[in-house]
């Protein structure tokens, strides 16, 4: 679609916004008229108020002396929008609506663009669906009667699907898709669901699905040609659907998760490397911590992962080296371990800090705004839930004073062991605390969870 095409273009710092508004005017013409306070009508409103937030970052850029002028025009806009707006629109949207009425930064224009692009509830609500080049062979014919509207819903190994859904590149993955009619036209024989995508079938295959009112779940083969970085995008797929009568096809209306987001991974590359199961729980929670704060700063993003993947790659030469006895084991000794090691990573080096004061105590080890607070536990073992409900505390206070959502504490459970340890990817998650702000607050806080085990006998010694 090319209002997409146009705000993924503006979310990567370049683009026109003639170019923008041109694709805005070219979706409002296909929408049609929506209430005020209706998503799509806020949607579309929001991207109108972006326009002039790119005028003022290029404005700006290329030193014009009435630059000023579209951050006010972009912030007046906004803030109508944002007045006008219900709990009804996704977080997303109120989120980048009240970011372009606080408009201060040149960068906003880029993180609003973004998180605009990856709204899909406008894109469900209208007839945005273009024939491929792989299409089938019927034309998709334009009807007069009302659009009749079915609803899908996607799984991955027998769950919902995941956003994104991690899949093993070079390997055909098989999803199953169910389709629910509220009405089946007249006349109709079938229900054809297929996926489109900007990239080339060669790189990403997947097969449609065609259903019947006694046939309404069927299995769609996806297949990604090779891997991508884990810090990049994830794949779109967008599904799009018509009805089969008498051998013409008449577009349908989609509702349910109708996006596909998917991801690779590849053991062999992955980080950490040669621990394949932390590798893979490591780019699940990468994920998890996109969906629940899309508006994160890559820089954030960047530490965050910096700072895990090293602490698991710590865990693991605590494990398989036996690192520390129970004479030398306390918090000091942890905290001297961790930082050496952490500063040999060439990504880390001498960015990392160490007791800095925030919210009037002293953090232990800090990168850019991602707190790493140090904890250990040497007369009973803990387990990753009760660490979690132990230990999330003090990190949040120190992120909250430093306006971060994201902080990471890790534990090393160094008590003694009676049973051998677990994989490394059972001992990492996302927390996530009580906050003074109440239950579910908009902008939530998370915590990055790490167990370290140590006090391990021998492997003979669980034969005896």
């Amino acid at each position: 679609m090319r209002l997409l095409d146009a705000l993924d273009t503006a979310g990567s710092g370049q683009g026109e916004a003639d170019d923008l508004a041109t694709a805005l005017e070219t979706y409002r013409a296909i929408i049609g008229p929506n209430a005020e306070d209706d998503v799509v009508a806020g949607f579309t409103d929001t991207v109108d108020a972006l326009v002039h937030a790119v005028r003022w970052r290029a404005s700006t850029w290329d030193a014009e002396p009435d630059a000023e002028r579209y951050a006010t025009a972009a912030r007046l806009r906004a803030g109508k929008v944002l007045a006008r707006g219900t709990d009804r629109w996704p977080e997303r949207l109120t989120k980048a609506v009240a970011d372009l009425a606080e408009l201060s930064d040149l960068d906003t224009a880029a993180d609003v663009a973004i998180s605009l692009s990856r709204i899909a509830l406008p894109t469900r609500l209208t007839e945005l669906f273009r024939e491929s080049n792989h299409a089938p062979s019927q034309a998709v014919l334009p009807s007069s009667d009302p659009v009749a509207i079915a609803a899908v819903m996607i799984r991955f190994r027998g769950q919902p699907v995941m956003r994104p859904t991690v899949l093993q590149p070079g390997a055909l993955h098989s999803f199953e898709i169910e389709a629910r009619v509220a009405e089946w036209p007249p006349n109709a024989d079938a229900l054809d669901v297929s996926f489109i995508s900007v990239y080339p079938r060669d790189f990403l295959f997947a097969t449609g699905a065609r259903f019947t009112p006694d046939s309404l779940t069927q299995t769609v083969d996806i297949r990604i040609a090779g891997s991508r970085p884990p810090d990049d995008p994830p794949i779109g797929l967008t599904a799009q659907a018509a009805f089969l009568s008498d051998g013409k096809l008449t577009s349908a209306r989609l509702a349910g998760n109708t996006t596909l987001e998917v991801v690779t991974f590849d053991e062999r590359t992955a980080q950490p490397l040669q621990i394949p199961t932390a590798a893979l729980r490591l780019q699940q929670l990468m994920s998890e911590l996109t969906n629940a704060i899309p508006n994160l700063t890559s820089t954030d993003r960047t530490d965050a992962r910096l700072l895990l993947e090293g602490v698991l790659r710590f865990a693991h030469t605590v494990l398989d080296d036996r690192l520390g006895s129970t004479d030398t084991i306390d918090e000091a000794w942890f905290q001297y371990q961790l930082r050496q090691f952490l500063q040999a990573d060439p990504g880390i080096g001498a960015r990392l800090g160490e007791r800095i004061g925030l919210a009037g105590g002293t953090t232990d080890l800090i990168l850019g705004n991602i707190v790493l607070e140090l904890k250990v536990a040497m007369q009973s073992s803990m387990s990753w839930k009760t660490a979690a409900e132990k230990y999330t505390g003090q990190p949040t206070q120190y992120a909250s004073a430093g306006d971060s959502q994201v902080s990471l504490v890790a534990v090393l459970d160094a008590s003694p062991k009676r049973a051998p340890a677990g994989v490394m990817g059972n001992e990492i998650g996302w927390a996530y605390p009580e906050l003074a702000s109440g239950p579910d607050p908009r902008l939530p806080s998370l915590v990055g969870v790490v167990v370290i085990r140590s006090g391990f006998p021998v492997p003979s010694n669980f034969s005896r």
